[in-house]
C-alpha cells in the first residue's frame, strides 16, 4: 500500500539518548507536513525513536527518512546546510635538540633551591 501524503498523520517523537524527557506528540493535517517536521525540525536524537502514524499504519525512523526522500514527496525540501570546509593546518616542524633547555629564570630558581638544600644539609651535619 502506497503512503498517502495528503492523509492526516501523527508523530510520536522518541526520547533522546541524552536523558529522560517526555515523548512529544503532534498531529498534522497531512503526512507530508508530518514528514517535514520529523526530518527538518526534530533533533536527530529524537528522530531515532520517532514513530509516524498515518492510515492506521506506523512508520519508524528509517521508513520516515525514505518517505521524505521519495520522489513522491510533494513539498519542497529544506536545502541541506553546507558545512564549511575544515581548514587543516600542518603542525609546525620541531627541530630535535640534543639536550633539554630551560628558561633562565627557572635555572636561577633551581640553583637557589640547590644552594638552600646544601646549606640545610651543612647545618644539620
Amino acid at each position: 500500500m502506497a503512503f498517502d501524503y495528503n492523509a492526516p498523520a501523527e508523530i510520536f517523537a522518541g526520547r533522546s539518548m541524552r536523558g529522560p524527557r517526555p515523548m512529544r506528540y503532534q498531529r498534522f493535517e497531512t503526512g507530508a507536513e508530518a514528514l517535514r517536521f520529523a526530518i527538518e525540525v526534530l533533533p536527530r536524537a529524537n528522530l531515532l525513536g520517532a514513530i509516524l502514524e498515518a492510515n492506521e499504519r506506523r512508520y519508524w525512523h528509517a521508513e520516515i527518512r525514505k518517505l521524505y526522500d521519495s520522489s513522491n514527496y510533494p513539498l519542497p525540501r529544506k536545502e541541506p546546510e553546507s558545512e564549511p570546509e575544515a581548514k587543516v593546518q600542518s603542525a609546525p616542524k620541531i627541530q630535535p635538540t640534543s639536550k633539554v633547555q630551560t628558561a633562565p629564570k627557572i635555572q636561577a630558581a633551581q640553583k637557589k633551591s640547590k644552594k638552600a638544600k646544601d646549606k640545610e644539609h651543612a647545618t644539620v651535619a
